[in-house]
């Protein structure tokens, strides 16, 4: 990942927190929008990468969009062969579409998480994402 790109992501992502926990509700939509026009800025481009969108996913309002954003980030982790990201990511996404009581497309992320999973060999994620598997499939 190349550091300013990271740099931005990480500033934002902060802002966005302090706003929020201030109470400031529009400077934090401020800070969520320039993440969103950074995302857009690097979309499918040389800089794009999955770090941005799984940010914008995390700090969106509705689960629709932040899917929608986890999509973009899983996308781009998949294209640059970044298991880790595809695994959390896919996790991120199962557990949106558990939210949205769609219990099919949260096992099918789920599944994903998995088999990204054993290719990043981050072994608490693998552990959190069978986690989930078991929990969903006892509801």
């Amino acid at each position: 990942m190349i550091t300013p790109l990271y740099d931005d992501v990480h500033g934002l992502a902060l802002e966005i927190v302090n706003k929020s926990a201030s109470g400031d509700k529009a400077g934090c939509q401020d800070s969520l929008n320039s993440l969103e026009r950074l995302c857009a800025k690097y979309a499918g481009g040389e800089l794009d990468h999955p770090l941005q969108w799984e940010a914008l996913g995390d700090f969106s309002e509705s689960c629709e969009d932040a899917i929608q954003a986890y999509t973009q980030g899983l996308n781009c982790s998949i294209k640059l062969d970044l298991p880790l990201y595809s695994a959390s990511i896919a996790l991120e996404m199962a557990e949106h579409f558990l939210r949205l009581k769609k219990q099919d497309k949260a096992l099918e992320f789920a599944h994903k998480a998995h088999i990204y999973s054993v290719s990043a060999e981050d072994y608490e994620l693998q552990e959190s994402i069978n986690n989930f598997l078991r929990n969903l499939t006892q509801v």
